[in-house]
Order: structure tokens, then C-alpha cells, then sequence
């Protein structure tokens, strides 16, 4: 997967290479918050804290935002949309007119990122790898493999996240 921050990171690279595999994309800006005041509330929790700055609190999820905090994080998210938007465009040689296109926060498959033109070229690890040394003029690599336990911890977590993501989304469908 190579989405949103990660896409942002690697697409200044001279090259950009995919497994057929891959999921491409997501070029979109997002801020979110949970309101868990009426769950607080039902609980006995009370919170309290203090602060300086008008804005200091925003976004929290102790209570519902104000509009003008609302409006102020809207303001910020089309500001770094924007910013997202104009960089891929000039660093994929993109017309940012066209932003409609590449960057509606949508995941694309390798095939349609390489039509769009979000990378250059669908690929085994093993022909980036050669490219790379090509490229960086490595006469001998030596490439850093996980480690059993890092793979395991990976898919331990990627299940996890799956699980409940998929419950969310389901109690979410039953109101």
C-alpha cells in the first residue's frame, strides 16, 4: 500500500514502482474526531483540564465542535489538500486542473495508478531492487529482511485492525 502520507513520501522519487498487487493513492486530507460527551455523561465521567488559546481544544472529543473551530479545521484541511494536490501534480508531471481524476482521496490498483500516471512502473521487488542499484551505482546490496517476529507482529496487527474495523463498520450499519 502506498497511500496518502506514504505516497506523499515516495512520490518525489525518480522513479516509482509497484508490485501488480499494490494499492495506490488515497490523495485526500482528513481530520477527524469521535464525540464521546453523551458517553461520558451516561458513565459518571467528567473531564477537566485548562488551557490557553482559543483554539487549544479543538477538535476534541470531549464535547462537539463549535462552528468556529468546525470552519477553522475545514479552512486547514482544503489548505493542505491544496498543497497535497499541487505537489503530486508537479512532481508526477500532473495538470492539477485535473485533480479530479487522481485525487478524490480514492485507492487505486497498480494497473490504474500507472494509466494515471501516479507511478511509473509495475514491478517484482526484486526488479526495483535491481533498478535501484542501477540507479544508485551499488555494485553489491544488502537488503534488510523482517524478522519472523516483526513479520508476525505485521499480520497480527493488520488482523486486528481488520476485525475491528469490520465490527465498527458493522454496529455502524445496525443504527
Amino acid at each position: 500500500v502506498m497511500a496518502s502520507g506514504s505516497y506523499y513520501a515516495g512520490m518525489q522519487a525518480s522513479e516509482v514502482y509497484a508490485s501488480k498487487a499494490s494499492l495506490i493513492g488515497s490523495i485526500g486530507v482528513i481530520f477527524s474526531s469521535a464525540n464521546v460527551e453523551n458517553l461520558l455523561n451516561k458513565v459518571g465521567v467528567a473531564t477537566q483540564g485548562v488551557h490557553a488559546g482559543e483554539y487549544k481544544e479543538i477538535g476534541t472529543f470531549t464535547r462537539a465542535w463549535k462552528p468556529n473551530e468546525k470552519e477553522f479545521l475545514q479552512n486547514l484541511v482544503n489548505e493542505q489538500y491544496q498543497m497535497f494536490v499541487n505537489d503530486v501534480a508537479k512532481a508526477r508531471k500532473l495538470d492539477a486542473k485535473d485533480y479530479k481524476d487522481f485525487a478524490e482521496g480514492k485507492v487505486f490498483s497498480a494497473q490504474n495508478a500507472l494509466k494515471l500516471k501516479l507511478i511509473d512502473k509495475i514491478s517484482t521487488i526484486q526488479q526495483a531492487q535491481n533498478r535501484l542499484m542501477e540507479l544508485s551505482k551499488v555494485k553489491k546490496a544488502y537488503w534488510l529482511e523482517k524478522s519472523p517476529m516483526e513479520r508476525f507482529i505485521e499480520k497480527a496487527t493488520q488482523s486486528v485492525t481488520s476485525i475491528i474495523t469490520q465490527a465498527f463498520g458493522y454496529q455502524l450499519l445496525m443504527r
